[in-house]
């Protein structure tokens, strides 16, 4: 590569993530998966930043269904914001979340499990409600129908008390109902 190439490449740095989150947006998961591959290569790219962008790659390889990849992204993001912004702030406890959610979908519930008590147990009030919805989601799915229900109802009632979006309301509601029908047979 020649010195002016290196220039141009290390100038654009800190746009690849943007670049690869257009991308993303776009459903262009080539372009999306190269501009991530750049960023992360980038030298002056800081923790915080490189965070961001194997938060963002993970999103995209869990899109892809490349769930293994997608679990590594996550737990390299975990160790970069546990390093520069602590293991209780709220983004890492986001990606803890984000990590327990792709266990659940791999069906490694006890992996799943510990990562969502993790994250709830550190969690700010403003994160709970999405935390609780896993775990109630969990709990079903290990057909744990009581534990289910009163994580379900919990988290309907820290949103309904931080009057979160009718959406969010709305899919809690809607696991509440499918766990109430499950006790009802």
């Amino acid at each position: 590569m020649n010195v002016w190439l290196l220039g141009v490449s290390l100038a654009i740095c800190p746009h690849w993530n943007q670049i690869g989150v257009r991308a993303y947006l776009g459903h262009d998961d080539v372009r999306a998966e190269s501009a991530y591959a750049h960023a992360l290569r980038c030298p002056q790219l800081d923790d915080p930043a490189r965070a961001r962008v194997s938060s963002n790659q993970a999103a995209l390889l869990r899109r892809q269904r490349r769930y293994r990849e997608a679990a590594a992204a996550l737990r390299e993001t975990i160790r970069l914001r546990t390093q520069s912004l602590g293991p209780h702030h709220p983004d890492t406890l986001i990606a803890w979340n984000n990590l327990g959610e792709l266990h659940f979908t791999l069906r490694e519930f006890s992996a799943a499990q510990q990562e969502l008590e993790f994250a709830l147990r550190h969690a700010a009030t403003a994160d709970r409600p999405a935390i609780l919805h896993n775990l109630a989601a969990l709990a079903l799915a290990r057909g744990r129908i009581p534990a289910a229900e009163q994580l379900a109802r919990q988290a309907l009632q820290e949103k309904f008390d931080r009057h979160s979006p009718s959406r969010d309301l709305l899919t809690t509601s809607n696991l509440l109902q499918s766990i109430q029908a499950m006790t009802l047979r």
